[in-house]
């Protein structure tokens, strides 16, 4: 897979990508290869549960989220996460009015149906807001994404880049529920 990101992200950019099990993981390890072309972007990472972004890629972007949970605990630890003090439920409303910047989204998304749309897949929460105030998005269009029906649908003409790519969604980090896990469960 090669995409030259600094076609689109600029110095200074703030970038928004998808978090948990939809994160664009092939675009993520491209940004971190390619940081240093946009240095001073920051980037809003979500729940991050690849674990791509690492520490030693703060020499370059300026790294938030909204939580310390999943692989942010060691960007948190390493004392490079900007954690913002909102609650889930006005990301949103932060991302519309730019108090979390979306120039650029970096968004999985699912092949295109048989109109040419591409679904956001696994996950759209802040996404959607996203895409409704950013300058690009760059899309990766992963064939093990399942198609969904969500808010916001994509066209390949919408994406500033797009690449192909087939591998699983990042996983839960922590794997399977155990015990106490159930425990909870049940009662829930």
């Amino acid at each position: 897979m090669s995409v030259d990101l600094a076609q689109v992200i600029r110095p200074g950019d703030g970038i928004v990508c998808g978090q948990a099990c939809a994160e664009p993981q092939a675009l993520l390890e491209a940004l971190v290869a390619q940081r240093a072309a946009f240095s001073g972007a920051t980037l809003f990472l979500g729940i991050n549960y690849s674990g791509i972004v690492r520490p030693e890629h703060a020499d370059h972007l300026r790294l938030t989220a909204y939580c310390g949970a999943g692989h942010n605990r060691a960007l948190a630890d390493a004392g490079i996460l900007e954690i913002h003090p909102h609650p889930y439920s006005r990301l949103g409303a932060l991302i519309r009015s730019r108090a979390i910047r979306a120039d650029v989204v970096l968004v999985q998304v699912s092949p295109p149906n048989a109109r040419g749309e591409h679904s956001l897949g696994l996950a759209a929460e802040y996404i959607v807001p996203a895409l409704e105030t950013c300058r690009a998005i760059v899309a990766e269009v992963n064939d093990q994404v399942p198609w969904t029906h969500c808010d916001r649908m994509l066209m390949a003409e919408d994406f500033a880049l797009s690449v192909r790519t087939s591998r699983p969604p990042a996983p839960l980090p922590y794997g399977a529920p155990g015990a106490r896990e159930r425990a909870i469960a049940r009662h829930a």
